[in-house]
């Protein structure tokens, strides 16, 4: 019996070390999600800069291809320049 309930505890005492683990990942990622919308949304390029990779690349719809984090943050910084330009509340 007490073979079982250590076998248990066991298995149990990685599950919870396991869901720890994803909840630090989750934060992780929200946190860097919530930055990187937060510099659309302001218009603040230090954001992207903190949480974009520097290999990007990004398509756009005319089928251009961006490969650099430093054109990613040219193209938005010329994008946030444009007068006019407003971004929807996220």
């Amino acid at each position: 019996m007490k073979k079982v309930l250590f076998i248990s505890l066991f298995i149990f005492s990685a599950w919870v070390c396991e869901a720890q683990n994803q909840i630090e990942k989750d934060t992780v990622f929200t946190k860097a999600r919530d930055r990187f919308l937060l510099g659309i949304r302001q218009k603040y390029l230090p954001a992207l800069d903190e949480t974009v990779a520097d290999s990007i690349t990004m398509i756009f719809p005319d089928g251009e291809i961006m490969y650099s984090k430093e054109k990613f943050l040219e193209f938005n910084e010329a994008w946030f320049k444009k007068s006019g330009k407003s971004f929807p509340k996220l």
